[in-house]
């Protein structure tokens, strides 16, 4: 859903490429995929806990690492800030479509 919004603010198709790639890789650094969240340094904490994978990333380390099943608090924080991260970009992409072709 990032690439919806990113296309429909971007008017050629290579800078969006750029920065849609560019985007990919601190997020996933910073989510928590490579190291846990509680090792990235004091001040870019809040950053790494504002990044769309960081809940879901948590998550799946609770089930695979704890053996946690969706019945626990964390798991499903994971799945609901996934699906509000996914309609809010579905949501701002769909208005942004819409207020640069009408």
């Amino acid at each position: 859903m990032f690439g919806l919004v990113a296309a429909t603010l971007g008017k050629e198709v290579v800078p969006v490429s750029i920065v849609t790639l560019g985007s990919f890789l601190p997020c996933i650094i910073l989510s928590g995929f490579f190291w846990p969240v509680s090792a990235v340094v004091w001040w870019l904490r809040p950053v790494s806990l504002a990044m769309p994978q960081t809940m879901a990333m948590e998550a799946m380390k609770a089930i695979l690492t704890r053996g946690w099943s969706a019945d626990a608090w964390e798991v499903q924080l994971g799945f609901v800030s996934t699906i509000a991260w996914v309609v809010g970009y579905f949501l701002l992409g769909l208005y942004l479509f819409v207020r640069c072709f009408s």
